[in-house]
């Protein structure tokens, strides 16, 4: 799977944003529906309050204690990692 096709698949997924006190509405909406009809249901609001933002990776504490830095960068990494093979693998005989 090439960057290419990722970034399309991407684009493909529309993703919104709601601001946190209107999700946390909605779980307790949700719970007390729960409580009415006897079920569990996928919102809570322990869930909502789970929900943390993705970060964006960071190793400056790797450079800077260690003194380490990546060979190779993400773009180039994600396209080795999404990239299809080029030869199957075979086992070695023995």
């Amino acid at each position: 799977m090439s960057l290419h096709l990722v970034s399309d698949l991407a684009r493909r997924f529309a993703f919104a944003t709601c601001p946190r006190f209107l999700l946390m509405l909605a779980a307790y909406g949700v719970a007390c529906l729960s409580r009415l009809l006897g079920r569990d249901l996928p919102l809570s609001p322990y869930r909502v309050r789970s929900l943390r933002p993705l970060s964006e990776l960071d190793c400056s504490a790797a450079h800077n204690v260690l003194g380490w830095r990546p060979r190779i960068g993400v773009r180039r990494g994600l396209e080795l990692t999404f990239a299809a093979p080029e030869q199957p693998r075979h086992a070695a005989p023995g």
